[in-house]
């Protein structure tokens, strides 16, 4: 798969085949050109072939990008540690969403590998894994309505479920080779010691423990408790 689409890229760039778009449910953020933007600059910024940013944003003249101008830029390993908003899946419109849309992440994808994450919850994504300040911020945290259903991003066995500290309602799951905590939560819907499965109701969001509204801070760590960064991880795809 990853050849066909290096060479889709490469004969886009000479020319030779129409872009019939290959970037179908990608995921990506959104940039906001500043003078001295160009497609070149974005790609060697954003480690993204400039034939790719073309295709995804269907644009015909590179010269006519205007300043202030939104461009879907595509998610890569490379360039994670420099999304500043949400993320979307690519091939849902051809419109960019509104910055001020509540669903940042359009079908609620999330993190993987083999044995892929799920987004626990669809909502958009406030504040990122690092440092705050002098603090570390060792999850995401998911800005949702309060009661959305809360779901387990991989199966596993519940560790945890009650009140913790600062976290209020906790659910702990333990995977294979990492475990994932799921906080803030209204009501609990599993107990210690319960088998989940990927995808199934766990929670409800809610605001308990130190939380300024209704969102899911969610963490993965080893299962040493060593946090690691979600966006680290391929992403995957998500529950419906």
């Amino acid at each position: 798969m990853q050849i066909f689409i290096v060479i889709i890229v490469v004969l886009m760039s000479v020319g030779c085949v129409h872009p019939i778009d290959p970037w179908q449910g990608y995921p990506y953020f959104l940039v906001k050109l500043k003078p001295g933007d160009s497609i070149e600059a974005l790609s060697e910024r954003y480690k993204v072939p400039a034939p790719v940013i073309q295709t995804m944003n269907q644009i015909e003249n590179p010269r006519k990008l205007q300043i202030g101008q939104r461009l879907k830029i595509a998610l890569r390993p490379d360039n994670r540690q420099m999304v500043q908003g949400p993320i979307y899946n690519y091939g849902q419109s051809n419109t960019p969403p509104q910055e001020d849309r509540d669903s940042g992440i359009e079908q609620g994808l999330l993190f993987g590998g083999e044995g892929s994450l799920l987004m626990p919850v669809k909502g958009r994504i406030s504040s990122g894994f690092g440092r705050r300040g002098r603090r570390m911020h060792e999850g995401i945290d998911i800005r949702a309505r309060m009661h959305q259903p809360i779901h387990a991003a991989q199966s596993g066995r519940i560790v945890f479920a009650g009140w913790k500290r600062g976290y209020g309602r906790t659910v702990v799951i333990r995977h294979d080779e990492i475990k994932t905590l799921y906080a803030h939560c209204q009501k609990l819907l599993v107990s210690r010691g319960d088998w989940v499965t990927k995808g199934q109701r766990v929670a409800t969001v809610g605001r308990t423990g130190r939380a300024s509204g209704p969102h899911l801070h969610f963490e993965v760590r080893t299962l040493a408790g060593t946090p690691l960064n979600p966006f680290s991880m391929r992403l995957a795809e998500s529950h419906q």
